[in-house]
């Protein structure tokens, strides 16, 4: 008498290898990951961290020069060298996560970390000191970048810049953000790609610009976007969509040309929303709408 044996359907195969792998998971956890591998961005003075999981691995933190500028050749430094080193690692958050079985508080598995540049440290700390520096060599024709994202999911990384550049006339010079260049790494593909990037050349007075987030507008601006017969004091703050720019750095990288925004002095969305200087005649925001944007301070509706 022979006996044929029964196979088993695929959930319980799924079933028993995770059971199996459970036996061994918190020890591999240890063994790769331990403690002092992480770091938790909750209270980081250079990043906003918006994911439920806040915990990253340092390899990775530390190839992410957030909260301080890249001048031309530390930008090159990092395209040429960091690029293959920061897919490798998010490579790693992913396994990470999986050994850890990091959730969310509603239970769901970690999908995703989104970092953004704390923009109020940048432009109120770090760049005041070089400022003088900083305008010199954009004179000179240098590029200066910071880097302004980095998002990591199981599609994807996204990596993009912002650029500082010049507006000036006769008495002043003012340092101002134009957009730089994103970077995407397809897991699929393997590779990076230029995806987005901006064609304006222009360093000192680029078409389309936005002032740093400590910055006062111009006191005109103030009139024609907050005076009203019933109200005359500001509401609180908010900024434009990132505008476009162009920048050194496609140098050794595939660039979606196509992908580009359009490059026009002003941009407008219904004539509701301006990356220029136009502001439309529209109603006051009432005092519960708190205004908002990437990279500002949260701004509690209560307050």
């Amino acid at each position: 008498m022979s006996f044929s044996p029964v196979r088993i359907s695929e959930d319980e195969r799924a079933r028993r290898a995770q059971v199996f792998f459970e036996t061994h998971r918190q020890r591999q956890l240890q063994t790769y990951y331990p403690e002092d591998t992480l770091c938790d961005l909750s209270h980081s003075e250079v990043v906003d961290c918006w994911s439920d999981s806040r915990k990253i691995l340092i390899k990775l933190r530390d190839l992410l020069p957030f909260g301080r500028v890249l001048f031309e050749e530390e930008a090159k430094e990092l395209l040429d060298h960091s690029l293959p080193l920061i897919s490798a690692a998010a490579q790693e958050q992913h396994l990470y996560w999986h050994l850890s079985s990091t959730s969310s508080d509603q239970g769901y598995p970690a999908e995703s970390i989104l970092l953004w540049n704390k923009d109020d440290t940048l432009w109120t700390t770090h760049i005041p000191p070089q400022e003088e520096e900083l305008t010199r060599r954009i004179l000179r024709g240098e590029h200066v970048f910071y880097i302004e994202r980095f998002r990591l999911d199981y599609n994807d990384i996204q990596f993009s810049f912002q650029e500082i550049r010049l507006v000036t006339n006769d008495t002043r010079h003012r340092l101002v953000i134009t957009e730089g260049a994103e970077f995407t790494y397809k897991w699929e593909r393997a590779s990076w790609q230029i995806t987005q990037e901006n064609p304006d050349q222009r360093l000192v007075n680029p078409r389309v610009y936005h002032l740093p987030s400590q910055a006062t507008p111009e006191p005109q601006v103030l009139t024609e976007v907050f005076r009203t017969p019933e109200r005359e004091e500001p509401l609180p703050p908010s900024s434009p969509p990132s505008p476009t720019t162009t920048n050194g750095l496609t140098s050794g990288w595939e660039s979606t040309p196509d992908q580009w925004h359009s490059a026009t002095s002003c941009w407008c969305s219904g004539r509701e929303l301006c990356t220029c200087g136009y502001r439309p005649d529209t109603p006051p925001t009432p005092p519960s709408v708190v205004l908002w944007a990437p990279g500002q301070a949260y701004l509690p509706s209560s307050e």
